[in-house]
């Protein structure tokens, strides 16, 4: 079963100055300014700036001064940011 997985498997990597997405549902919205509905909130905010790799599954993120969200993330949480053609 493993084998099957790992084969499967793409590991997330980000490098410093890539732009993200961070998903909604894990946050408390008392600490980012979304609605309390996740239901009808946005499921991405963003997108941000990664400022520093703390290892390699957690980054730090470039968090505006209205949010009061710890600026380190699990890849996780995080999904790369594609800009508009």
């Amino acid at each position: 079963m493993r084998d099957v997985y790992d084969r499967n498997r793409v590991e997330q990597t980000f490098e410093v100055g890539d732009r993200l997405y961070l998903t909604t549902p894990q946050l408390d919205p008392k600490h980012t300014g979304l609605p309390n509905s996740t239901k009808f909130g946005p499921k991405w905010i963003g997108p941000y700036t990664v400022t520093r790799k703390v290892h390699n599954h957690a980054y730090n993120l470039n968090i505006q001064a209205g949010n009061k969200l710890h600026p380190v993330f699990n890849t996780g949480l995080l999904k790369p940011y594609n800009e508009p053609t």
